[in-house]
């Protein structure tokens, strides 16, 4: 679902450009590229192998843009609704939705995610819901050092860990154990997730086709970057923004230099891979190095920024 999704974005972006038409060949090349490249990013290939409910997360909401580009807007809503039945904080489209006054799409979520719901608690019980919001609360409280969760708290929770190693572990998992509530670091996660929330969910003045995707985009990676805590099978959302924004800064009207398009590659060769290597500087400050899928993703979240917001505003054409 995943690569249908994307490849498609991929095709009808392309044409919607106006770029030299490609042939039937160079279709089915890009696709075979695209497909690569899919099986090839770490985020994505690490939920399949610990058969991870966010394999489905990902292809909703690469089935998700596909809908929204394409000027579906309830299917996109479905699927976002469907994403946020089991990641509460993809219902923060409802507020985005709200905000742009796409009423279809804001019912569209509203409507699955409450089915959802209402579905889950008719399985599990309304008593595992609440349980599941206190185990939110307190994993909001306290976050993760383990360096496979790469979120603010967790950045913030490792600078604490040179002087305090045995309260923030960065490279052993323990089920059991959490660390303490650190006000430093609980207020720099709040501050961050804020400002990202707030970056994403701000209106742009630009009627470009590239800010009115760039601005829908932000939106879904700025839920997982707002996250206390986004293991690194959480970024496979990812790929598909990665997808859109290349064919932005390659066949789209902003962000023409060649900084933007270098500074993209090298994030999605950071993002993509994995660097065991860097386990070797827990212990020091350069620890920051252990969050390299969080400041790759970061990266894509400020290119995005920028196309939402160009500094020659197409408001007027």
């Amino acid at each position: 679902m995943m690569i249908a999704g994307v490849v498609a974005t991929a095709l009808y972006s392309y044409k919607e450009y106006k770029a030299p038409q490609l042939s039937t060949k160079e279709q089915i090349v890009t696709g075979v590229l695209l497909t690569f490249l899919l099986f090839t990013f770490y985020p994505i290939v690490k939920a399949g192998t610990l058969g991870q409910m966010q394999v489905w997360l990902n292809a909703f909401f690469a089935i998700a843009i596909l809908c929204y580009i394409t000027g579906y807007d309830i299917l996109a809503g479905i699927m976002l609704g469907l994403m946020a039945s089991i990641k509460p904080h993809y219902a923060l489209f409802i507020l985005w939705g709200l905000m742009r006054g796409n009423k279809r799409l804001v019912i569209a979520i509203t409507i699955t995610g409450l089915l959802g719901v209402l579905l889950g608690m008719r399985e599990f019980g309304f008593a595992m819901y609440m349980d599941y919001l206190r185990g939110l609360s307190f994993v909001t409280q306290h976050g993760e050092s383990f360096y496979t969760n790469q979120s603010f708290n967790a950045l913030a929770g490792r600078f604490f860990s040179v002087r305090h190693p045995e309260i923030f572990n960065n490279l052993k998992w323990n089920g059991y154990r959490y660390p303490p509530y650190n006000f430093w670091v609980f207020s720099f996660t709040q501050i961050t997730s804020i400002a990202v929330l707030v970056a994403a969910l701000i209106k742009t003045k630009s009627r470009s086709d590239e800010s009115k995707l760039a601005d829908f985009l932000l939106m879904g990676l700025g839920a997982t970057l707002a996250s206390p805590i986004a293991w690194e099978h959480h970024y496979g959302v990812l790929f598909p923004i990665f997808v859109c924004t290349w064919l932005i800064l390659w066949f789209g009207d902003v962000l023409k230099n060649n900084w933007g398009k270098i500074a993209f590659v090298v994030f999605y060769l950071v993002a993509a891979n994995v660097f065991p290597f860097t386990k070797f500087v827990a212990n020091s400050y350069f620890n920051i190095l252990q969050s390299y899928l969080l400041i790759a993703a970061f990266g894509l979240f400020l290119i995005l920024l920028m196309i939402k917001h160009p500094l020659k505003s197409k408001a007027n054409i």
